[in-house]
């Protein structure tokens, strides 16, 4: 049972058009030493708001970006190794030793329970399961120490503990069988946390309830906080777990509003939720935006406290928001809801903490949604990366911003959506992961050099 390798059937892996609203559908089947069950969470759309889804030393030499230097050009990509395990919908996490943890996601045929690391002095990559004497201690074990928990779509938050592990929480897999011995496909609660000093998970105290599509984020205080999201059910939520790394267990708070599909952001002293709105099923079984809301932008301090945010005054899903210095942000793409109907945007906003208030940023070169933006350097500089374009494709399309404004554009050699990507201590930037415009899950990785 150690080595085995527990799967949910995703067909596609992500399927997608864009027409009123894009989808995310996951249409499941488990399959489990040979027995098979059947389960299924899709997402589609109709119409308007109807129905509708982040040490050792480096030895490679890009340096990162300092006080000193602004960029003149978008930067490079190049090819990285190879994912031991294609896949998408995984979390990737820098580590306090400087490698990459990536955790489960999507193949194409199944839900993955393996995780995997890339050290950067190799550049190479392992299964966690490699890494121990004993291969159950690298896997994120059931309750009865014997069944290895599958999962996509989770969060994944580096803790400021002694240790610096990472904490895995939420998203939606199997962990367990049902009577008849089949695999259970559904939204988990359960949580781990990865220790690197010893390259080992354990498990933590369960989620107070279950979610997937969550935001999520670090208060002041260093509590990992999971918010929204859709429950075991299906249903927006709009509670806040909160994570107390002493102790590793779970309280609660709640936002005012629903914010599913939102983008969320963490600064030095609140994280913000960003838009987003109630996403539901309908008869039809298909999830879908039943109204936005109307407390765009929500506050989550310590400890939980949840205060009313600064309003963007734009309705968005599947948008990004990244930190700028001086507790700015970045908000990008995304869907944007106008005249009763959600179109894929170019927009930008930018937040000035000094003032309190968003103004319109330049626009991106290419409109998108379901991207990843990141930042790389002290000075206002986001890299977006990927996603999908209003066509419904998958982008290569990539774009630098500095403080609001682009620099240009640059391109993967495989377009990508559902991709992760971590900044290396060296300054590069590492893309893994995704599915491409087949809907593939991609094994190769790319390194982003300014």
């Amino acid at each position: 049972m150690a080595r085995q390798r527990i799967r949910v059937r995703l067909t596609p892996p992500l399927a997608r058009r864009v027409g009123a609203l894009a989808l995310a559908a996951l249409a499941v089947a488990g399959c489990s030493s040979g027995s098979r069950s059947k389960s299924s969470a899709t997402s589609s759309t109709t119409g308007a708001v109807a129905s509708t889804t982040p040490a050792a030393t480096n030895t490679n030499t890009a340096a990162p970006l300092t006080s000193n230097t602004l960029p003149t050009n978008a930067g490079t990509f190049s090819a990285g190794p190879d994912l031991i395990n294609a896949r998408g919908q995984h979390s990737a996490t820098l580590l306090d030793d400087g490698r990459v943890l990536v955790v489960g996601g999507a193949d194409g045929s199944g839900t993955l329970a393996e995780s995997e690391v890339f050290d950067p002095l190799t550049t190479t990559w392992q299964r966690t399961r490699d890494l121990v004497a004993n291969p159950n201690d690298g896997l994120m074990l059931d309750a009865t120490g014997q069944f290895p928990t599958a999962r996509q779509l989770h969060a994944a938050l580096r803790l400021d503990d002694a240790n610096k592990r990472v904490l895995i929480a939420g998203g939606v897999g199997i962990e367990r069988l049902d009577a008849q011995g089949q695999p259970v496909f559904e939204v988990l609660r359960s949580s781990y946390a990865f220790d690197p000093t010893t390259n080992t998970f354990s498990a933590v105290a369960d989620l107070p309830a279950a979610r997937v599509w969550h935001l999520s984020g670090v208060t002041p205080a260093g509590e990992p906080i999971l918010a929204g999201g859709l429950d075991a059910n299906l249903t927006s939520t709009s509670s806040v777990a909160v994570f107390d790394p002493t102790n590793d267990t779970w309280a609660t708070s709640a936002m005012q509003d629903l914010h599913s599909w939102g983008a969320s952001v963490t600064l030095s002293n609140r994280v913000l939720a960003i838009s987003g709105g109630d996403v539901a099923q309908g008869n039809n079984g298909n999830l879908g935006v039943a109204s936005m809301s109307t407390q765009r932008v929500e506050s989550i301090g310590a400890g939980g406290a949840v205060t009313p945010g600064p309003d963007n005054g734009a309705d968005l899903i599947f948008a990004s928001a990244t930190a700028l210095p001086g507790d700015g942000v970045l908000l990008a793409g995304g869907q944007l809801l106008t005249n009763n109907q959600f179109t894929v945007t170019d927009q930008t906003e930018v937040f000035d903490p000094a003032s309190g208030t968003w103004s319109a940023g330049s626009p991106l070169d290419t409109a998108r949604y379901q991207h990843q933006a990141l930042a790389v350097g002290n000075r206002g500089e986001v890299l977006i990366v990927g996603g999908v374009d209003s066509a419904g494709q998958a982008l290569t399309r990539c774009e630098l911003f500095v403080s609001g404004a682009p620099v240009g554009t640059s391109d993967l050699a495989i377009p990508r959506v559902d991709h992760r990507v971590v900044l290396l201590q060296n300054g590069q930037a590492l893309v893994v992961g995704g599915f491409d415009a087949q809907t593939q899950a991609i094994a190769q990785t790319e390194l982003y050099t300014r």
